[in-house]
């Protein structure tokens, strides 16, 4: 596991607690947008966004802090990743699904060195299941080891995602 592991997990988890769950199922209309056509977002994204980035910077005060709600206000914030260590948040992915009161939805950390991913995390408050994973060291689900499929067959390549508008923010 990546030696910021037990920190950045810790945060996850308090963030979860401290600014997510309280709202979940708890939102008032005024407090849900559309930062585009199709995508929303809370004031809980910004919270969650402002605590993570001050908990990671604590963590490593030299490193970049590029987080979802910032970079759609100002795009500039993307360029030079690909230099020195920076950390990427999600500070609520799902948004849709937690506006709606509904799972899953999940809080996300990255880990960049060099623009490459050296570690990553993502946090489910409902589950509380914590996923870890570093470079080269494999990846962890609650702290075990979790192994990929060894038997050379081939993985089939599908996926399907449904979302069904409330009838609410339906168009008649």
């Amino acid at each position: 596991m990546h030696p910021l592991d037990h920190q950045v997990s810790t945060l996850l988890r308090d963030v979860a607690a401290d600014v997510v769950l309280p709202r979940f199922r708890a939102l008032r209309s005024h407090e849900i947008f559309e930062k585009s056509p199709g995508d929303m977002v809370t004031i809980v994204d910004g919270e969650s966004e402002a605590r993570l980035g001050e908990g990671l910077a604590a963590l490593l005060p030299d490193a970049r802090i590029v987080a979802e709600e910032a970079c759609s206000a100002d795009a500039t914030l993307l360029e030079g990743l690909g230099k020195g260590v920076a950390w990427l948040i999600d500070p609520l992915d799902g948004t849709t699904n937690f506006s709606e009161g509904i799972t899953p939805f999940a809080l996300m950390v990255a880990l960049l060195v060099e623009g490459e991913a050296e570690a990553g995390w993502i946090y489910d408050p409902v589950t509380k299941r914590m996923c870890h994973a570093q470079r080269g060291a494999g990846a962890f689900v609650d702290g075990e080891r979790i192994a990929g499929r060894s038997t050379g067959a081939p993985l089939p390549v599908a996926a399907l995602a449904m979302h069904f508008l409330s009838p609410e923010r339906r168009a008649d």
